[in-house]
């Protein structure tokens, strides 16, 4: 796989979908509906703690993995809570919406 640029949309656009693989929508989808029944997207859908543990285990490794310019890990598992603050999918022992 080639390295996908920091800042490059192409990489939130894979993040992103990651994260929603367990919903029925996609990133095109939340970028063009921010709000959904009157909440952000990202509080809208949820899922369960151990689906949020496993995907930041995912997303440090992919961004150690596959972004340029190469980052540490330290630096990466310090970026993680920024990124999950910004987009992450709300926690809940009740999965759905």
């Amino acid at each position: 796989m080639k390295k996908i640029k920091i800042n490059s949309p192409e990489l939130a656009k894979i993040l992103i979908d990651k994260m929603l693989e367990n919903t029925s929508v996609d990133y095109n989808y939340v970028i063009a509906n921010q709000q959904i029944e009157g909440r952000l997207w990202c509080t809208h859908y949820s899922w369960t703690q151990k689906e949020s543990d496993t995907y930041k285990k995912w997303w440090i490794d992919f961004f150690y993995n596959n972004v340029t310019p190469k980052r540490t890990k330290k630096y990466i598992e310090k970026s993680w809570p920024w990124f999950n603050l910004q987009y992450g999918l709300r926690v809940s022992d009740y999965v759905g919406g």
